[in-house]
């Protein structure tokens, strides 16, 4: 019965840290388009500080979880893993919410039109050679592909979810270490 009622916990806290690390992404994510959209130095600074602020939080979490005073009785490396890849879920969830809210009702192609003639200008440069045309065209059509999609921005926001999912699962490994637990001894 105490392992549910610590299972319960560490949800409870990983739905709540979860969710703000979500919204930091989430930030992050508007920041870049923003800085795409205006090339304003303030908005390129924003997503950098939130980048940052990406890699940090989940650590934070982590620790500020495992000093919960709750957690004196220890914590085993599948309880922080429980913890760590459920803070992730709610977090990729929440990306994903606000990437598809973004490329189907407010982006209206600017995105992709970004994107091509990024790369109609490389392809133009002087240090652009025959193969790198060739592999430059490929990766245009790929992008028209994705434009011309009929579901492409559930695809999109389902590629952010599975992307932020399989970074989360990796890191969840190293967090569980990191906040693994001996109990206290009284």
């Amino acid at each position: 019965m105490a392992e549910i009622n610590t299972l319960n916990r560490a949800r409870a806290f990983a739905r709540e840290y979860g969710t703000i690390l979500g919204f930091v992404w989430t930030a992050m994510f508007a920041s870049n388009i923003v800085s795409i959209h205006t090339s304003n130095f303030v908005a390129l600074f924003c997503m950098s500080f939130f980048a940052a602020l990406c890699v940090i939080l989940p650590f934070r979490f982590a620790l500020r979880y495992k000093n919960k005073s709750f957690n004196d009785d220890g914590i085993s490396f599948p309880h922080g893993f429980v913890f760590a890849f459920t803070m992730f879920i709610y977090a990729s969830l929440v990306a994903a919410v606000a990437s598809y809210v973004y490329f189907q009702f407010i982006d209206k192609g600017f995105y992709f039109e970004n994107i091509l003639q990024g790369m109609d200008e490389l392809s133009k440069s002087d240090s652009a050679n025959a193969q790198m045309n060739n592999m430059i065209e490929t990766m245009k059509q790929a992008v028209t592909a994705y434009q011309n999609m009929d579901n492409g921005s559930m695809f999109l926001a389902i590629s952010i979810f599975n992307q932020c999912m399989v970074g989360g699962l990796i890191v969840s490994l190293v967090i569980a270490a990191i906040i693994r637990k001996n109990p206290k001894q009284g």
